[in-house]
């Protein structure tokens, strides 16, 4: 047995020390939890009512209702984005590093440009090949992922709408990682006019102030969808290295 055989039996079974469903999990149990919290919070308090509660003027207790209707969901959505956008980039990373490991890849499976990049490159899911098989100098893990399924022709396998979300999921990580809770006006028209042509007003709700957007946050079906493609990806990706591995050594 070579050694590059005990690494493709190591990716594959107990011993990988990548595990995406330990990771998956913890996502599910931080996004549980905090939707609790979030549901807590405004259930406690109608944001209508608060000066009928409260008077003219705020006290204590209506700046902690304020916090709690307002910048707990803000709080939860940017931690539920950037937790997911995290473990989707470390999957594929990971996953597409263990299908490099099998043999049936070694060689181009057909003439899509993505062959001709170097090794490295192209198993790089945010690398994106030019037309003409060079490596283009920006990353894009999403054109990168499809171009690498495409590639290996497993593209059919995940359903086309995932990489539409992955993508709008990471545009909001992008803005909200250097944004923070209130975005500047400008940031937020940037935004919006992204997701209006982008068609993802869908994916958003909104929190105003005088009849304009004040802040974005992740709707709960979005959410949800994402998190329920991110598990069937990872088990596309084990089972199609698995496939592999039974093809290859029940040819020996």
């Amino acid at each position: 047995m070579r050694i590059e055989d005990i690494d493709l039996i190591m990716a594959m079974g107990k011993y990988h020390s990548y595990s995406p469903e330990y990771h998956f999990s913890a996502i599910l149990q931080l996004r549980n939890s905090m939707l609790e919290r979030k549901s807590e919070v405004i259930d406690r308090m109608v944001e209508t009512d608060y000066r009928k509660k409260y008077g003219t003027y705020a006290n204590r207790e209506y700046e902690q209702d304020w916090i709690n209707v307002v910048y707990v969901p803000a709080a939860y959505s940017h931690l539920v984005a950037t937790a997911l956008s995290t473990f989707i980039e470390s999957m594929l990373s990971h996953e597409f590093h263990n299908l490099s490991l099998n043999p049936n890849y070694k060689t181009p499976l057909n003439d899509h440009v993505r062959w001709k990049l170097e090794t490295s490159d192209f198993w790089n899911p945010k690398r994106v090949s030019t037309s003409n098989g060079k490596p283009n100098k920006k990353y894009n893990l999403v054109k990168g992922s499809i171009q690498l399924l495409e590639a290996l022709e497993i593209e059919n396998k995940i359903i086309p709408t995932v990489w539409d979300a992955v993508e709008c999921l990471f545009e909001y990580r992008n803005v909200v990682v250097h944004g923070g809770f209130e975005w500047k006006n400008s940031t937020i028209e940037k935004f919006s006019k992204l997701i209006k042509s982008r068609g993802w007003k869908k994916n958003f709700e909104e929190a105003t102030s005088n009849k304009k957007v004040w802040i974005y946050y992740l709707s709960e079906s979005t959410i949800e969808s994402i998190l329920s493609n991110c598990q069937s990806m990872y088990q596309l990706f084990d089972m199609e290295l698995k496939n592999g591995l039974n093809e290859f050594y029940g040819k020996k």
